[in-house]
């Protein structure tokens, strides 16, 4: 047998042995995969504007985690270590504030769970002091 064939029959068995064994170090093999901890948990919910619109491009942030709204209005905070009664923040442009009722919006969340807040996250116009009554109201 050549070198040359020698090496690469070297070469055919090792390439085989990294396939077999997963190839160590690339993330292969059992576990989470995507590289979020299973020991956090999920936040979903929706941001719309008073008169029910979606809002996109909303931040909501849980535990110094955030994700954007999307075009239906919904977000998805995920990674978010446990905890009960953490303070949930929106971060929204300069024309649009949340009502002003002086309590942060709470959560729990729980490990490997995703909690899905009650009610829908209502933003307003900033420089409306009151709120118009609703359209479906009339």
């Amino acid at each position: 047998m050549s070198r040359y064939l020698s090496w690469q029959v070297i070469m055919v068995i090792g390439i085989a042995a990294l396939i077999v064994t997963g190839m160590p170090g690339c993330g292969g093999g059992g576990g989470g995969g995507g590289g979020e901890d299973e020991d956090t948990g999920e936040v979903a919910g929706v941001v719309q504007y008073w008169d029910q619109a979606p809002l996109e491009n909303i931040m909501v942030t849980v535990a110094e985690i955030s994700a954007r709204s999307d075009r239906n209005g919904n977000f998805l905070i995920t990674g978010v270590p446990p905890g009960e009664n953490q303070e949930l923040t929106v971060t929204t442009p300069d024309w649009l504030a949340l009502p002003p009722t002086g309590e942060p919006i709470r959560v729990n969340v729980y490990a490997n769970r995703t909690t899905t807040l009650d009610d829908a996250i209502v933003l307003f116009d900033a420089d409306i002091l009151e709120l118009p009554d609703p359209p479906w109201e009339d």
